[in-house]
């Protein structure tokens, strides 16, 4: 019939990856030397085609060489591809003294010519100190002291493919027509965007400690993880340009935090059994923070230099109005008529915190936001879990439990509202029931 469609899709997504690499082990009085040398290369091709046709001969059998309709068909191309080469070179003596440096050269189509190519060193270094000869007179209640630390990049290949060239988007069939047909256009060009590898940069301190027969582990890391040229939202140009800006390596961002994990393992016996258990307990926290971003408004729900990840910009609520009077005054003063009008019993006052007579949120810029201010944090803070194992007599157990102590969260949708459609049309009236 006339008015049936028979949709036929393929796509083909191949993907090939190779490793290679060697090592070199060498042990002298006590020194021990490693050094490992290997390449690394990925292809990802994707092919897609798509076509339907209009008027299904047999609609139990539906195909495109049955169908006596217009044939609509196009396809869609994609392709990657990646080659790293890394070496790492590793130094200990008598496990007491610890180096390692490793260094990856990584390059990728996504990005323009002159901008493929990245370079990522790394290097950590420790000190067992309980291998120590001065340490013995404590190793019956410390069996390990080791300290540690680390700097080192990782590259990130982030944004689109053919960000560098500069693609004209083409419709075949507009929902524009001349004459009895809809025709073809073609849309504006994008902008290039020559953006590179991000910089995954990571600085990293701590120690870790084994006592009391290694039934008592401890361990910390305190760490600064920076973003270097992260890929996001580019400079907001003039909208007489007609396109998007693309996004570039527009930002840095700075993540500093801190992770404890402390066990307890130990045994004995219970009904001429061995009862065998462990305690484990983990506490961690961290905070982002951008430290440059094309800002030059100062637009407070945008990147901008200082601002803390997760930042929560909205307005103060005083109070939960009681009286009558109370809401008629706002409403007759229009104070706060930026949310609506009709204030009764019930509704919430909010505090004005400008010069503004008016609840308002001015420019929402840093310089000018009205009566928002910073009002939490949906970044999850001081994350913790704690588990236990047990075996006995072939018995086992286990649970984990894991939580956050602090966190802000501005709820919407019908979790909050309700199933009524938003912030202000969530109301239930007597005649609709």
């Amino acid at each position: 019939t006339e008015d049936t469609r028979v949709w036929q899709e393929s796509n083909n997504d191949d993907f090939t990856s190779m490793n290679a690499y060697t090592t070199y082990e060498k042990e002298f009085k006590g020194h021990n030397f490693k050094i490992m040398a290997g390449m690394q290369s990925e292809y990802k091709k994707n092919f897609g085609l798509y076509a339907n046709k209009m008027g299904m001969v047999l609609t139990g059998q539906p195909s495109i060489s049955t169908s006596t309709g217009k044939i609509e068909a196009w396809d869609s191309l994609d392709h990657y591809a990646t080659l790293g080469f890394f070496g790492r070179f590793n130094y200990d003596y008598k496990s007491r003294y610890l180096f390692e440096f490793d260094l990856r050269r990584d390059g990728s189509s996504r990005y323009a010519k002159g901008h493929q190519w990245g370079t990522f060193p790394a290097f950590s270094a420790g000190w067992n100190v309980a291998k120590e000869a001065f340490f013995e007179p404590y190793t019956s209640i410390l069996s390990e002291l080791r300290l540690r630390g680390s700097w080192g990049e990782l590259g990130n290949m982030r944004g689109k493919n053919y960000q560098y060239i500069s693609t004209v988007p083409y419709n075949a069939t507009t929902d524009y027509i001349m004459g009895d047909k809809r025709i073809s256009a073609f849309g504006a060009p994008n902008m290039i965007a020559y953006n590179t590898w991000e910089k995954n940069r990571t600085l990293d301190f701590g120690v870790d400690i084994a006592a009391l027969n290694n039934r008592l582990t401890m361990s910390f890391d305190w760490y600064r993880r920076d973003i270097i040229g992260l890929i996001t939202k580019g400079v907001t140009l003039p909208a007489v340009l007609g396109v998007n800006s693309p996004d570039t390596n527009n930002a840095d961002i700075r993540n500093e935090g801190w992770e404890l994990t402390l066990g307890w393992r130990d045994q004995f016996s219970l009904a001429s059994k061995s009862f065998n258990y462990s305690v484990s307990f983990n506490l961690s926290d961290y905070q982002g923070t951008v430290l440059k971003y094309s800002n030059p408004k100062g637009l407070i729900y945008d990147y901008y230099v200082g601002k803390k990840m997760g930042t929560i910009w909205g307005y103060t609520t005083d109070h939960i109005m009681t009286d009558p009077a109370e809401a008629k005054a706002i409403n007759d003063s229009g104070v706060q008529n930026k949310f609506g009008g009709d204030w009764v019993v019930g509704d919430i006052k909010y505090v004005n915190l400008d010069d503004d007579p008016n609840i308002n949120d001015g420019n929402q810029t840093l310089e000018d936001h009205g009566d928002l201010s910073i009002i939490g944090n949906d970044t999850p803070r001081y994350n913790f879990g704690f588990g236990f194992n047990a075996d006995w007599n072939g018995i086992d157990f286990s649970m984990f439990l894991q939580g956050t102590m602090k966190r802000d969260l501005w709820l919407e949708g019908p979790v909050a509202f309700g199933l009524g459609g938003g912030q202000w049309g969530s109301n239930v009236w007597k005649n609709t029931l």
